[in-house]
């Protein structure tokens, strides 16, 4: 015999218990900062700060411990929030200028039409095109795989992270 789920007891209520304290404690900051009082305003933005850093720590860990019961597909939460896996490594020691000169002789490439031999990039649009595949600080990895570059080549490789990305509710 398969239980109703009204039957079952509400697994969720002490994080919805959570959330009624946030907006309670949400409209007791506001009442902090009308005493104008900089001290406790000080000491109320020091300990908000603490809990901060405490609900990432918990977030980190349960994300952790649900990791393996997650699957590994887009997939969606009661309230039409969509929720997936993502994976991503550390990268750093970029071979800078070994990696712009393999993307700018792809994009070189790429500008020669095979069939006829017509150029339809000029050098000018290569350069702008470049930037499509960096940032200031990083290298876009998946724009460079489009290039069939593989960017593990061209730095320092750490570990894979994987965590979870939870996106609204698209409301449109």
């Amino acid at each position: 015999m398969t239980s109703n789920k009204s039957e079952q007891p509400n697994v969720l209520s002490p994080i919805d218990s959570f959330r009624d304290s946030l907006q309670n404690l949400d409209s007791n900051l506001k009442k902090i900062v009308e005493t104008n009082d900089v001290q406790t305003v000080l000491d109320a933005l020091v300990a908000l700060h603490a809990i901060k850093s405490e609900i990432g720590v918990l977030f980190t860990q349960y994300q952790n411990l649900i990791m393996n019961i997650i699957p590994d597909y887009e997939c969606k939460a009661s309230n039409g929030q969509v929720i997936e896996k993502k994976s991503a490594t550390d990268r750093k020691g970029w071979q800078h200028q070994r990696i712009a000169e393999e993307v700018l002789r792809r994009l070189n490439d790429l500008s020669v039409d095979m069939d006829t031999g017509e150029v339809v990039m000029s050098s000018q649009e290569i350069a702008v095109k470049l930037l499509d595949y960096v940032q200031p600080s990083y290298w876009r990895v998946k724009e460079l795989s489009k290039l069939g570059i593989n960017a593990d080549q061209y730095c320092e490789v750490g570990e894979v992270k994987t965590s979870i990305m939870i996106r609204k509710v698209d409301t449109k």
